[in-house]
């Protein structure tokens, strides 16, 4: 019944992700996203809603994160005033924009972690970390769960690091959402 279907490619993107998290020392990586004044989170096209969400799972236990380029804006004149205790998260999950390797290459004076499919190996070397999301092509339509697990994961992790100031910014979120009856 699932023959065809892409879930067992899936399941084995996942595994790969998996064993790349478990060969690596993400420690480093952690603390940055973890201590960095300001973070921000640049993602185009179908990477856009990873990065929202991304923003949005750190802001439960992090200020200071922002989403680039807002809608309808260009990106220059945020990337113009990064500063060196920012840590930059570009997500480029297949077909990235033309200038991406642009973006890029101006990043790499930077604290950046990059997150892409196995396509976006060639830009390793230029970011001061790399994740790698394995795609399949087994179906004619992608899936993002691999890069949403791997945020996940990220988003967990710094929030285990940050322990207690983490638990105070989720709980003053919680309040402002009672305070205001915004959910169920």
């Amino acid at each position: 019944a699932l023959e065809g279907t892409g879930l067992q490619e899936e399941m084995r993107s996942l595994e790969q992700l998996c064993a790349q998290l478990n060969e690596m020392d993400l420690k480093p990586l952690i603390s940055k996203i973890a201590k960095a004044k300001r973070i921000k989170i640049i993602g185009y096209r179908n990477s856009y809603p990873l990065a929202m969400h991304f923003r949005q799972q750190l802001m439960q236990c992090r200020g200071g994160v922002d989403l680039l380029p807002l809608p309808g804006q260009t990106i220059g004149e945020d990337l113009a005033f990064i500063e060196e205790d920012d840590f930059i998260i570009v997500i480029g999950i297949r077909r990235r924009m033309n200038n991406f390797s642009k973006i890029i290459d101006l990043l790499s004076e930077h604290n950046c972690l990059l997150i892409s499919d196995q396509s976006g190996q060639k830009y390793a070397q230029k970011v001061s970390h790399f994740l790698v999301c394995y795609m399949s092509n087994q179906v004619s339509l992608d899936s993002y769960a691999v890069p949403m697990s791997l945020i996940s994961y990220l988003s967990n992790q710094t929030y285990q690091f940050l322990n207690s100031e983490a638990v105070k910014v989720s709980g003053k979120i919680s309040a402002s959402y009672s305070q205001l009856d915004e959910l169920e």
